[in-house]
């Protein structure tokens, strides 16, 4: 009996990873296609498909003071904590 409801739980869990792997990522990228339709028709320009990192990697060439956005955190220095509200000031940063 135990082996039996162990197979139907083991199946239901891995047709719900299925479906969530596969028929969402179709919705997703139905939605990524209107998206990039109404960039485009609004701005008359290609939507730009790179990850933040490729932006960074790129931007660094021409303006080394490019900097990446990270998350305001808590950082221990000299035994302080200071809390970072934002990124370094007056430098382009890459969301």
């Amino acid at each position: 009996m135990g082996i039996v409801i162990l197979s139907i739980v083991f199946t239901a869990y891995s047709f719900e990873y299925y479906l969530d792997n596969t028929l969402m990522s179709k919705e997703e990228l139905k939605i990524l296609k209107i998206k990039k339709d109404k960039y485009k028709n609004k701005t008359q320009k290609k939507w730009d498909g790179r990850s933040q990192y490729q932006v960074y990697r790129d931007l660094i060439k021409t303006d080394p003071d490019t900097v990446p956005y990270f998350y305001p955190t808590e950082l221990n220095i000299n035994s302080k904590k200071i809390h970072t509200l934002s990124g370094v000031s007056n430098s382009p940063t890459v969301f």
